[in-house]
This record gives structure tokens, C-alpha cells and sequence, in this order.
């Protein structure tokens, strides 16, 4: 949209180096599953839009990586309420103790939109379906082909987004991910989903532009996936050759984590995935606001 054009634009203008995109949805199923609103690279129709949204940032002269998904997997909503795809059939529910305060009193001013049956917010999601392997192999083929439309599309890098409890983390975590085939089970089998969407990535468009990998540093569930399990992902990532890491944390059913209310709450997750990775790979942390807060 113009205001999304602008929003970037303005960023870019006032001096920013690189602009990492909102999350962009880039298979057809999962953008029948959207959080609210969002992007789509999935056909070439959609590639003139982004490009548009690209070459305003590069006439400013900042960068510009998309933030590719394979979708919200069951924190997805569809307005005929059909089944969300997820690695188990465990609906989202969110837990309002688990939400940032200034979300709680904005939910305070709006009870009435919180309430309805359509919202984002409501405490629990449609039951989702257990993907089949076929429909899992179909999305990771997919991911691939869109990864494509992003280099045409003129995207500087790729980042792959397995954050927040997005499908690509519901494969990895133990709360969302009750599998017993080769793609549930032990951690080993939890990240095979995530490695075969960069192996798509990676065997559709090289090494063309950098390929990043998102990730929380911990989910902060008690039945879902933890830091020293993270750190095993973020390792093997990096041996695979991920060109940088992006830090975030929580998930959507544990919103104040990702959306933390002080300055610099994630530096010690960072610094820990930062010790498992190449040396020459970036980690990039969030929710540093203030420049001198030191590493």
C-alpha cells in the first residue's frame, strides 16, 4: 500500500543501512491463514509490488532483506474458519497474563475488538490440521520457488523466519510439535523442517543474496522448546552456512517477551548463540533502543 511505501521510505531517508521487511507469507496455503494482515510472495503477480517496495528503499539508499515464511501455522486465521496447517492438531491459545502491558491496555480501551470472534486476540484459535508429509514436502518446495521471486523482486537478502511461534517453530518445539514420524521426536527430527526450507532456499537461489534465519532465544513456555535447545539449532545453522542470525524471543502465546517493556533483554541469548556460530557470522540483537547500551 502507499502508506507501507511510505513507512519504508521515510526509515530509509533518515539514514537507515538495512530495512529487514515485515513478515511475508510465502507459500498459497499459509497465506490462507494470515495473523491479520500481511504480505504475499508466492506467484509472480506479487512480484511487482515488492519490487516497488524495494526500489523506493534503494533510492533512498538503505538495503532491503524480506522476512520470508512458510506461514502462521496455528496462530493463523482463516474467515471461513477452515483448519489451519500445524506440525500437531494443538489449537493457539493465548494466555493474557503472558501479554506486554501497553497491549493489555490497549485491550482495556477495545474490549469490544478483542471479543470478537474474528480477532487475532480472541484466547483460542480454530483446531488446526496435523500437516501431512506431502503437504509438508509441497511447502518446502514452495518456500523454495518464492525465495526466487524475492531475488526477482530485487531483495537484498533472504532472512528466514522461524520466530514467535510461526509454523517453522511450531516444527521445533515440543509444546506444538507432538509428531511421531521423522519430523517430530527428538530435537534431531523437530529441526528437519527448518534445515529442508533453507536447503530449498539455498538449492533454488545459491548464493545470489544472503540467506538469515530468524529466531526466539527461548520460547518461554514451560512445555516448549528452551534456550540450550535453540543454541543446538543455531549451530547447526551455522554449519550449514546461514550468513547471519536475527535474535527475537517468545512466541505470539507469549507476547511480552518479543515485545519486552525495558531496553536490551535479550543480549545474553545473543551472546550465547553468538559463541556457536562462525565467527563471521552476524548475529543481530533487538529491542536495543538506546545506542550506548554496551554487548
Amino acid at each position: 500500500s502507499d502508506q507501507q511505501l511510505a513507512y519504508y521510505a521515510a526509515r530509509a531517508k533518515g539514514g537507515t543501512g538495512l530495512i529487514i521487511s515485515e513478515a511475508v507469507l510465502g507459500t498459497k496455503m499459509s497465506a490462507q491463514f494470515p495473523y491479520t494482515s500481511n504480505l504475499h510472495l508466492y506467484n509472480t503477480s506479487h512480484v511487482a509490488g515488492l519490487a516497488e517496495m524495494v526500489e523506493t528503499v534503494h533510492a533512498f539508499g538503505s538495503k532491503m532483506f524480506i522476512q520470508l515464511s512458510v506461514g502462521f501455522g496455528r496462530q493463523g486465521h482463516n474467515p471461513d474458519h477452515l483448519s489451519p496447517p500445524a506440525p500437531s492438531a494443538i489449537p493457539y491459545e493465548t494466555d493474557p497474563t503472558l501479554l506486554p502491558q501497553r497491549m493489555l491496555t490497549w485491550i482495556s480501551e477495545h474490549p469490544s475488538w478483542v471479543l470478537h470472534p474474528e480477532s487475532p486476540l480472541a484466547s483460542r484459535s480454530d483446531m488446526p490440521h496435523e500437516m501431512t508429509k506431502e503437504e509438508i514436502h509441497s511447502e518446502i518446495e514452495e518456500y523454495g520457488r518464492s525465495c526466487l521471486l524475492a531475488v526477482m523482486a530485487g531483495f537484498d537478502g533472504i532472512e528466514l523466519h522461524a520466530p514467535h511461534g510461526y509454523l517453522e517453530h511450531q516444527f521445533l518445539s515440543p509444546r506444538s510439535n507432538k509428531r511421531t514420524d521423522e519430523y517430530g521426536g527428538s530435537l534431531e527430527n523437530r529441526m528437519r523442517f527448518v534445515i529442508e526450507c533453507y536447503e530449498s532456499a539455498r538449492r533454488t537461489i545459491g548464493n545470489a543474496i544472503p540467506i538469515g534465519m530468524r529466531l526466539s532465544g527461548d520460547e518461554h513456555l514451560e512445555d516448549g522448546i528452551h534456550h540450550d535447545e535453540l543454541k543446538e539449532v543455531v549451530r547447526t545453522m551455522g554449519e550449514m552456512g546461514i550468513d547471519y542470525l536475527h535474535m527475537s524471543d517468545g512466541s505470539y502465546e507469549a507476547t511480552k517477551y518479543f515485545m519486552p517493556e525495558k531496553d536490551a533483554t535479550m543480549l545474553d541469548e545473543a551472546a550465547r548463540f553468538k559463541s556457536v556460530l562462525p565467527a563471521s557470522v552476524p548475529v543481530i540483537c533487538v529491542s536495543i533502543h538506546d545506542p550506548r547500551t554496551s554487548s
